[in-house]
Formats: C-alpha cells, structure tokens, sequence
C-alpha cells in the first residue's frame, strides 16, 4: 500500500494519511473536530477538504 502524507502550510508540519484517516473515524462527531485540530492543527474543513482529496485520489486507481 502507498504511503501518504499531508502538509498542514500553517505549522508547516507532515502527517500520515492513514492515520489522519483513522482518527476521523475513531473519534465522535461531538470531540472529533476539537481534538483533530488540537492533533494537527487543522480546522473541520481543511480536515474534509483533505478527505476529499484522499478520497479523489483512492478513486482514479
């Protein structure tokens, strides 16, 4: 499986697309986007403009 990542331009850091995944379906609706911005610094749509890019991408192979 390819190997993935995200660049958040703000805190100019990298994170695992796997994991970014992962915690969007772990976490509740209600703690998800609070926690996911404390964990990388993302607001909810940044996190879903990301998803639909990954997804996009998972869709064209």
């Amino acid at each position: 499986m390819d190997e993935y990542i995200v660049i958040n331009q703000s805190n100019n850091k990298c994170y695992n697309v796997n994991e970014l995944v992962f915690d969007v379906l772990m976490y509740s609706t209600e703690i998800k986007n609070n926690k996911l911005e404390k964990k990388y610094g993302f607001d909810d749509i940044q996190i879903q403009n990301v998803l639909d890019k990954i997804y996009g991408k998972l869709n064209e192979s």
